[in-house]
């Protein structure tokens, strides 16, 4: 239970730990991109690009990588239409970050 300042209203709040995943989640990105292309038209390949993190992250033990990767996956087993590929961005300083980008 969480209570906030000002209200007399106790609020249930879930965490939720992972979602990369959650049938749901995948449900819901697939559906926006097939509802993106049934109005602008839809292409033979689609570039998913997530947020890239250094790779000294991921030599330690971080698993954002095999999230996004498993993100992906999940999406092109439920959209086989098109060809995927996956990419991370927004790198910066002289660090080695995720490939590809």
């Amino acid at each position: 239970m969480l209570k906030h300042k000002g209200f007399n209203k106790e609020f249930n709040v879930k965490m939720i730990k992972d979602y990369h995943d959650h049938h749901k989640y995948i449900f819901a990105l697939v559906d926006r991109i097939k509802s993106y292309q049934n109005i602008h038209g839809s292409t033979k390949k689609l570039l998913l690009s997530f947020h890239g993190i250094p790779k000294s992250y991921f030599d330690k033990g971080d698993p954002y990588q095999c999230y996004c990767q498993k993100t992906s996956r999940l999406i092109k087993e439920k959209y086989t239409d098109i060809e995927l590929r996956t990419t991370f961005q927004s790198r910066f300083g002289p660090r080695e970050w995720l490939k590809p980008y």
